[in-house]
């Protein structure tokens, strides 16, 4: 095992003369080179008839059955996220409290997930993303317990302690489908991160509407513990994941580590061990540095998407004369966008980003994507009211929120580090938390909405350029990318070496100490 308790990569093969070592190596380490990845495996390695299709069928439908579970955990995720926002207005009545003290359940939800998600993170490569998650989720019912306990109480004191639970769980839980889900789904992860987006997104538009109806047959008690049975739910479909992840194990790798495997093999001698490790979480500089730019790219983007719901229906409100409820659906259409967009356009990411150029391709719909955002921005901002209805930014920022949002997650499989999937998606996580925690209060000092847009569009566009630079390194620098899309294609890449050019790094890539013993 590695020092993060991962299962480690690296085998002695045996010594005896093989005609051919690459079916061993494929043995060895559970993947092969070939461009069909896990099929070949279970062809190499079923002998009786009718062995090789039932396995096939098994695993696939685990692993189906898994990314379902995990969606839904992502449901109850945001539906209890904004169980609060359906009832604004009737809690801070009900409970006798002010919009400051409202505004402070919030705030005790989004602010631990600075650190929350990295933490969550950093333990769930050392125990296992499967057991974070169940872990989290339990948290989670403790937190929907305490808030259901104080609005049955009229405790605001219980609610607030309550949210600031659930919000230790939040992105934790959010950030999960990275390692989970990702190994197991490389050539349709674009698909799949149309759909737990779409599943996310449904479970806040679900919540809009269930809450409501409940608090009108039984008050804020009602709203408050049918979140509590999401919740719960969402506990009892974490507990099936470690099951399912054993049921559904990892597909092969599919960057050049493969076939520089098989490579090795072929060309060593008789009595020759190999040595087959994959890359650990700093093996390799100029990954970091693309990585880091990733992660940049993240937080300017959620920076220039996020805040704009704490703002967006007051601007329309003001500008153009509408109702609350007027404002309120003109809001929902960019979340209702990613709800019916999300899973095409997942579709066609896996069908567009193929090949060695992925990172370009995608990169590139990234820019263009984000480009049309600052194009929503500046149509709202710009155009006087009578001139232009709000339905037209609104349906660009519609639609390019959700291109935006799926592009950038269908990268991470690619750019986050394949050796530390979950402490990645963690500072990812954290990243993504940090400008839609700091930037409202900018914008609220901007002294108008039309300047606080602004910010948001600045941040898009210094999304854009920290994605074209990472394209831009990513040309320039010899670095590991791994492509989860064409097997056959990283097939055909040259052997890579993970030994860093980092002074104190020790060959291998393992911070802190000497390699593992072959």
């Amino acid at each position: 095992r590695s020092r993060f308790g991962a299962p480690s990569h690296r085998r002695t093969l045996g010594t005896a003369p093989i005609p051919s070592m690459a079916p061993a190596v494929a043995d060895a380490v559970g993947r092969t080179a070939a461009p069909g990845g896990a099929r070949e495996v279970v062809e190499a390695t079923c002998r009786t008839p009718g062995c090789e299709g039932a396995g096939r069928v098994r695993s696939s439908r685990s692993a189906v059955v898994l990314a379902a579970v995990v969606c839904w955990c992502l449901f109850v995720n945001h539906y209890a996220r904004d169980a609060t926002g359906a009832l604004e207005r009737e809690i801070e009545r009900d409970l006798g409290i002010d919009a400051h003290q409202f505004q402070a359940l919030n705030s005790m939800y989004f602010g631990p997930n600075i650190a929350a998600p990295f933490l969550a993170g950093a333990v769930a490569q050392r125990v296992g993303a499967g057991r974070l998650l169940i872990f989290a989720q339990a948290l989670a019912a403790v937190g929907h317990v305490t808030v259901g306990v104080g609005m049955q109480l009229r405790s605001y004191e219980s609610i607030l302690v309550g949210r600031a639970i659930l919000g230790v769980t939040y992105e934790s839980i959010d950030v999960m489908p990275l390692p989970i889900l990702a190994p197991r789904f490389g050539e349709s992860w674009g698909s799949l991160v149309g759909a737990f987006n779409s599943a996310l997104r449904m479970g806040s538009v679900t919540n809009f509407a269930l809450s409501p109806l409940a608090y009108h047959f039984g008050g804020l008690p009602a709203a408050f513990w049918l979140s509590f049975a999401m919740g719960f739910s969402g506990l009892v479909a974490a507990l099936f994941v470690p099951m399912l992840e054993r049921r559904a194990p990892p597909s092969p790798p599919s960057d050049s580590q493969s076939a520089a495997a098989a490579s090795d093999a072929n060309s060593h001698g008789a009595g020759e061990p190999v040595d087959v490790e994959g890359p650990s979480c700093c093996s390799d500089l100029g990954s970091l540095v693309v990585f880091s730019m990733y992660i940049m790219t993240a937080a300017f983007l959620y920076s220039s998407i996020v805040p704009f719901w704490f703002y967006g229906g007051a601007f329309i409100r003001d500008k153009w004369g509408y109702s609350l409820q007027a404002a309120d659906a003109m809001m929902l259409f960019p979340e209702g966008s990613m709800v019916f967009l999300s899973m095409p356009i997942g579709l066609v990411v896996d069908r567009v980003l193929i090949g060695g150029r992925f990172l370009v391709v995608g990169a590139r719909s990234l820019v263009l994507s984000l480009t049309l955002v600052l194009v929503g921005f500046v149509l709202l901002v710009a155009f006087p009211a009578p001139a232009l209805s709000p339905w037209v930014p609104m349906g660009i920022l519609g639609v390019t929120y959700a291109a935006c949002n799926t592009v950038l997650w269908s990268l991470s499989s690619g750019l986050v580090p394949s050796s530390c999937y979950a402490l990645g998606g963690g500072v990812l996580g954290s990243a993504m938390n940090i400008g839609p925690t700091v930037l409202p209060l900018i914008m609220a000092a901007a002294g108008s909405e039309s300047r606080a847009i602004a910010w948001l569009a600045g941040a898009a566009g210094a999304a854009g350029h920290a994605v074209t630079y990472t394209t831009t390194t990513t040309t320039t620098t010899a670095v590991t990318i791994n492509n989860p899309w064409d097997p056959a294609a990283a097939a055909q890449q040259p052997a890579i070496s993970y030994a860093p050019a980092v002074a104190g790094v020790p060959p291998g890539g393992h911070c802190g100490g000497p390699p593992p013993a072959t």
